[in-house]
């Protein structure tokens, strides 16, 4: 066992600089405290990483004959982890098209909708009673940041999906999308016409995400 964590523990430490980690921490320099949770974010994932990376060094016989002979009980836990999985990937979705890698951020919202790229909040009316809630602009530039991180020179953008049940009264912002609007997009692209510099981006980001 001695053996294998002389192997797995430098491992663990190259990995504390991955460019996962880089897009948490760009992530926390946009919230209101930057510093505490870039910080937090930091520490909590090299300690995450040392702590199971040395577990599984000292227990790594003992996994793999779990592996090879599951439980019941194992199957139940590879059903909720994998709804987990869904449900993080439920608020936004990544696209490859022809010149850019696309961030769709999924909007759930009903009623009338009421914002501007320029406005802090934006509105939603629904049946007569008004909700603030903060522009949606900023989260998805958090998610675009991360994105260019992973995939360092790939030209990155982002949309706004909002539903069928909701409408802009007044002018709609540029890059909102609703369901009526995806059809007049262009097709999928073929993968001759994406660039091959833009494809091997989109295959970094898939390995790291």
């Amino acid at each position: 066992m001695l053996h294998l964590s002389t192997v797995l523990i430098p491992i663990l430490l190259a990995d504390i600089v991955n460019p996962v980690l880089f897009a948490f921490m760009v992530y926390a320099v946009g919230t209101d405290q930057p510093v505490r949770n870039s910080i937090a974010a930091l520490l909590g994932h090299t300690t995450a990483y040392l702590t199971f990376g040395i577990g599984l060094a000292l227990t790594f016989d003992i996994i793999m004959d779990r592996l090879a002979n599951p439980a019941f009980i194992d199957y139940i836990l590879s059903l909720l982890v994998g709804t987990l999985h869904l449900w993080a990937a439920w608020g936004a979705h990544l696209l490859l098209g022809r010149d850019a890698i696309v961030v769709i951020g999924v909007m759930r919202f009903e009623g009338l909708i009421f914002g501007s790229p320029h406005t802090d909040q934006w509105t939603q009316v629904l049946n007569r009673r008004s909700y603030k809630f903060v522009n949606p602009d900023h989260y998805l530039q958090h998610q675009i940041n991360a994105v260019r991180l992973i995939a360092p020179g790939a030209r990155v953008s982002g949309w706004h999906l909002f539903s069928h049940g909701s409408k802009f009264p007044k002018d709609k912002p540029g890059n909102v999308l609703q369901p009526g609007d995806v059809r007049s997009l262009p097709k999928r692209p073929r993968r001759d016409d994406i660039p091959k510099q833009l494809h091997t981006a989109w295959e970094q980001l898939v390995v790291a995400v």
